[in-house]
């Protein structure tokens, strides 16, 4: 059967998502819990308002996950007529780290797209500057029922000639 795909764009800087830090409140009596990066918040908030306006709604199933981050060029990349310097680099090997992206991604995505971020079974991820508006392109596609229940034969404890059956 068909797949369902869902694609859109979130346009804005991508941020990554940090780590969190825990401070000790003696009023509360316990730990309190902040992200060390206060903007993952508000584009977690912007990647769901933009699944939300795709049509996404969360899927028990398990889903496919591509994204293609746009990340805005250094002022050093362009010349004095405002054109790209041919030594500027293609690739966009510096921070933000792709998997912390991909992390503030799912997050936001969470409870939009999917239910849990543990449904995601495939990521394809790449992250490069942006041509025009940075921002983030997104893909989520439903997981094929990879296999089916196993043969008897390919069960432990089965006399089976090995490999797969």
């Amino acid at each position: 059967g068909r797949r369902v795909v869902i694609s859109f764009f979130v346009p804005g800087v991508p941020i990554p998502k940090g780590s969190t830090r825990a401070f000790y409140n003696k009023v509360l009596g316990r730990a309190i819990i902040t992200a060390a990066n206060s903007k993952t918040r508000p584009w977690e908030q912007a990647i769901r308002a933009e699944a939300k306006i795709a049509g996404c709604a969360p899927t028990l199933e398990p889903v496919e996950v591509l994204a293609t981050f746009y990340l805005p060029r250094p002022k050093g990349h362009f010349g004095k007529a405002g054109t790209l310097r041919p030594s500027a680099p293609l690739a966009h090997d510096k921070k933000p780290d792709i998997d912390k992206l991909l992390r503030a991604l799912l997050d936001g995505l969470t409870g939009e797209a999917f239910v849990d971020d543990a449904q995601v079974v495939a990521a394809g991820v790449t992250k490069q500057y942006a041509n025009s508006r940075p921002g983030v392109s997104v893909r989520i596609i439903a997981a094929p029922a990879v296999g089916s229940a196993p043969s008897k034969a390919s069960l432990p404890g089965s006399r089976s000639s090995g490999g797969d059956a």
